[in-house]
């Protein structure tokens, strides 16, 4: 369990651990969602700003609470929320919501949310994912919600034991899960099939991706037409704490950072032997004009990539973009040395916090909880295949109704026993910025990640410390 001081520290260094420092770390929904939200033609279509949205504060009737609640989300993705809203206030006449659409992620990232709470004028609610709330959380950035959701009649034991280590930081309740988002294998069944493989036994762990990968390579000449699999793309491209979870690396861990953990090692030494193998020049001038998630250049959608890791949302994507493709979903693989991990997955969590300072934590949880319910999270799961956390949501989903194929593997995977969010702590932001740059000098460089990692380690100890 992280332990924080009782004081929240609102310093420079800590703005630079939560915000700009650790601004990609907000992308594990990466380029994911708010790809399609964010897009040119939603924007334009009506994205409320915090500018133009305070134009438009409403004015509370006498008796009725207003709470300030700030969003990620323009495009199709705001549209749903703003139907939350309605929903919640036809269903709980007295309280009235004012939506702000903040991006990229709330204001924390861009450090919106931190002067607000150091100037005492801040919303009632936000939500982000939980990459960046927790360590906000973890030195006290948010209001403990315990009471708010125990009139509720709420526990964590509501929740999916899976996030649950999100909710409890000395004994103190400050964020609030929504839904999970995980990590699987895409396999193109087309591409398999050429390469005499069978998608009905899929590989499982590292080394039968590795003979899978290089069955589906083609080549023409000097230059390849199609990749089997890239480990540093789509899921892994931002985040290193996703694939050392699978190597069963445990990068933090009882208070401690052990960023020289021999799984880790592995890790970095495994994408190291894929640029050694296939020329890391030529795989980054093959990737340099794939789009992005949800892009129709993706790679996986055009065939030059024959397997990615990515997460539930992107089945949305293709469902979009190559609607008629035949592929097949399975749990990432994972290492052979941890083959009891197989069937698990790291999880990004989309959560709410009341940040410290609020003044309506009663009415702030009551709106949270509220959208929580089955027929408000359908929906979403429908559209982005995402797992809501409270357990008395999943059986009224319909795509649990219809058994659904490929979202019975995204719910196993978070049901899991093994599933979680790695490395939780309060420079979790910062740290994952500096082992992708010890990954790209691993793969560019061809250096040794052992001596890199033990340099950050003693760094990283020093950074955690003063954030204590």
């Amino acid at each position: 369990m992280r332990k924080r001081g009782a004081a929240l520290v609102l310093t420079a260094a800590v703005a630079c651990n939560l915000a700009g420092c650790g601004g990609t770390a907000a992308t594990k929904n990466e380029t994911t969602k708010s790809d399609t939200a964010q897009s040119e033609t939603t924007k334009e279509a009506g994205a409320q700003t915090e500018e133009s949205k305070s134009e438009a504060a409403q004015t509370p009737a006498e008796g009725e609470v207003v709470i300030k609640y700030w969003y990620p989300w323009g495009g199709d993705s705001e549209t749903w929320d703003l139907w939350r809203i309605e929903e919640f206030e036809k269903n709980n006449p007295g309280i009235k919501v004012e939506a702000t659409y903040v991006p990229p992620d709330a204001g924390i990232t861009n450090g919106k949310l931190m002067a607000a709470i150091a100037s005492g004028n801040v919303p009632d609610v936000i939500c982000a994912p939980n990459l960046l709330t927790y360590p906000m959380a973890a030195q006290g950035a948010f209001e403990d919600v315990s009471a708010a959701m125990e009139k509720l009649g709420r526990s964590r034991d509501d929740y999916q034991p899976s996030v649950q280590s999100l909710m409890d930081i000395d004994g103190a309740w400050y964020i609030m899960p929504m839904e999970t988002d995980t990590q699987m294998l895409f396999i193109n069944n087309e591409k398999a099939a050429a390469a005499g493989l069978d998608v009905s036994n899929p590989p499982k762990s590292i080394s039968e991706l590795d003979e899978w990968a290089d069955k589906m390579t083609v080549k023409e000449g000097d230059d390849y037409t199609t990749m089997g699999f890239i480990p540093w793309i789509d899921g892994a491209e931002t985040d290193v704490y996703n694939q050392a979870w699978y190597f069963g690396a445990q990068i933090y861990e009882d208070g401690k950072i052990n960023l020289t953990d021999p799984d880790l090692v592995e890790m970095m030494n495994w994408q190291r032997k894929y640029a050694e193998k296939y020329n890391p020049e030529k795989i980054k001038s093959f990737a340099s004009g794939f789009g992005g998630a949800f892009s129709p250049d993706h790679a996986f959608f055009t065939g030059k990539v024959a397997m990615t890791m990515n997460g539930n949302w992107f089945n949305n994507a293709i469902r979009q973009y190559v609607p008629d493709m035949d592929y097949t979903v399975v749990p990432m693989v994972v290492s052979d040395s941890h083959p009891e991990l197989y069937g698990g997955s790291v999880l990004g969590v989309n959560t709410y916090c009341v940040p410290k300072g609020a003044k309506n934590i009663d009415a702030a949880a009551r709106f949270v909880d509220y959208i929580a319910n089955a027929y408000i999270a359908d929906d979403n799961n429908k559209t982005w295949y995402s797992t809501p956390t409270r357990k008395d949501v999943i059986d009224e989903l319909t795509l649990v109704k219809e058994n659904d194929e490929r979202y019975s593997v995204i719910k196993n995977m978070v049901f899991n026993e093994h599933s979680n969010t790695p490395a939780l702590c309060s420079i979790r932001s910062v740290m994952g910025q500096e082992l992708i740059s010890v990954r790209d000098k691993c793969l560019y460089e061809d250096k040794d990640p052992e001596p890199l990692l033990t340099d950050l380690q003693g760094r990283m100890e020093k950074e955690l410390q003063n954030t204590q």
